[in-house]
């Protein structure tokens, strides 16, 4: 293992966790809408960076590291997520919680689907 490796997600999941930190500020709701958003946007960008990676020959290994291991890492939060959810149950809000589990797994999946797609006609 390089120390450059070690860098290069420690830059970028600092980065991915400090505009996680904002937009939690930014958004506020008595929902998780920051945490979803966080996990959906991070869902987006990591399908679109698989979609170039993939179809480019180079080697993309310290943007892989960068984006896809720190920042994308870094911003979203599975944590957060399932502390969320438990204090739905435990509140007694199960169909929110529900909603909100069912809410959360479609949006990454599509928002990542989607991602793919388009990084397709990017070059």
């Amino acid at each position: 293992m390089h120390y450059t490796h070690i860098l290069i997600v420690f830059v970028g999941g600092g980065l991915g966790s400090v505009s996680r930190y904002f937009l939690g500020k930014i958004v506020v709701s008595t929902l998780p809408v920051g945490t979803f958003t966080a996990n959906v946007l991070a869902s987006l960008i990591f399908g679109f960076f698989i979609g170039i990676i993939t179809q480019s020959a180079v080697n993309h290994s310290y943007l892989k590291l960068f984006i896809l291991t720190g920042f994308c890492g870094g911003l979203s939060t599975f944590s957060s997520f399932n502390a969320e959810i438990f204090e739905m149950f435990k509140n007694n809000n199960i169909i929110t919680g529900l909603i909100y589990i069912m809410a959360s797994l479609l949006a990454c999946m599509l928002s990542f689907g989607c991602a793919i797609w388009v990084s397709k006609f990017v070059n």
